[in-house]
């Protein structure tokens, strides 16, 4: 299992190296299929988009990890599953709900 700790990151002031994390998770996850991605406190980084005060690099670690979330369904032999935890479900964005439920 490959954690990926977003608010870790955050508190260590590393908020410019998120994007570079994220890509880095994916792609060790894909070369080492099967394997688990687990996202903490997943709302911390795929809350709504209208929530007011998100910032710029906010935004962009979250296409980040969309796209990279994204593009292990066109993967079809790589057996890569993401795992997310949250204690506020309903602040999460609607397609990141879509997403965990169908995948």
């Amino acid at each position: 299992m490959l954690p990926l700790r977003i608010p870790e990151l955050f508190s260590k002031g590393q908020l410019a190296k998120v994007g570079t994390s994220i890509f880095s998770v994916f792609s060790l996850a894909s070369k080492i299929a099967p394997s688990v991605i687990f996202v903490d406190e997943v709302d911390s980084m795929l809350g709504r988009r209208e929530t007011p005060g998100k910032h710029e690099t906010m935004r962009k670690m979250k296409n980040e990890f969309m796209m990279n979330w994204d593009g292990l369904q066109t993967k079809d032999k790589e057996r890569v599953f993401v795992l997310a935890a949250t204690n506020r479900p309903f602040n999460l964005d609607e397609a990141v709900i879509r997403g965990l439920l169908r995948r």
